[in-house]
């Protein structure tokens, strides 16, 4: 397992080296969450919640020297995709009746960095109102408060069972057949594409 740098800054450059590796992070959650979606999830539809956090080292994983570094005294902030939630928990989370999960609290969870896709075939991104279509990793730090608050335009997806909800990463342990869902497909007349 791999920590990633307190300080990226110096070193964003490298971020491909670490693509689908697993990252270990510890930090504290913050506010704003961003609703990336909507997503349907083995039919459920909902979003996925991603919340800034603001890391510090693991302990016993430093040396002295390192300890005492200006670098450590002040890691970092990125972007953590903490996964799936249903519909009525995002509408609850997005009318401000329910508070985002562990805000304020400090967490340790594992988690991978993804590779970063363009927007493609989806809507421009409505930070204003709220509508998040496909992943702007700048656009969503610099929403977050950018380099004013020292977030940086990284984002970490968790896979951490214990820091999630059982419905949320349910999808990233479990192993099972594909389902193929072609109800449609048959009352078009291409069923046969199908198969």
């Amino acid at each position: 397992m791999t920590y990633i740098p307190p300080k990226l800054i110096y070193s964003l450059s490298v971020l491909p080296e670490f693509t689908f590796r697993r990252v270990l992070l510890k930090g504290k959650i913050l506010y704003p969450p961003i609703l990336l979606g909507p997503r349907v999830e083995e039919g459920v539809p909902g979003w996925d919640l991603i919340q800034p956090l603001s890391r510090s080292p693991p302990p016993g994983s430093l040396s002295p020297a390192q300890i005492f570094s200006s670098e450590i005294e002040n890691p970092s902030t990125i972007l953590l995709n903490r996964g799936f939630i249903p519909n009525p928990q995002a509408a609850s989370i997005r009318a401000g009746h329910e508070p985002p999960p562990n805000v304020g609290e400090e967490i340790v969870v594992e988690g991978y960095l993804s590779k970063l896709i363009g927007q493609g075939w989806s809507p421009e991104n409505m930070p204003e109102r709220g509508e998040w279509f496909w992943k702007d990793v700048q656009r969503m730090a610099d929403w977050c408060g950018g380099e004013a608050k020292g977030i940086q335009p990284v984002l970490v997806y968790v896979i951490d069972r214990e820091s999630l909800s059982a419905r949320a990463c349910d999808h990233l342990s479990t192993s099972h057949w594909p389902l193929v869902d072609s109800r449609k497909a048959s009352r078009a007349g291409h069923g046969h594409w199908a198969w």
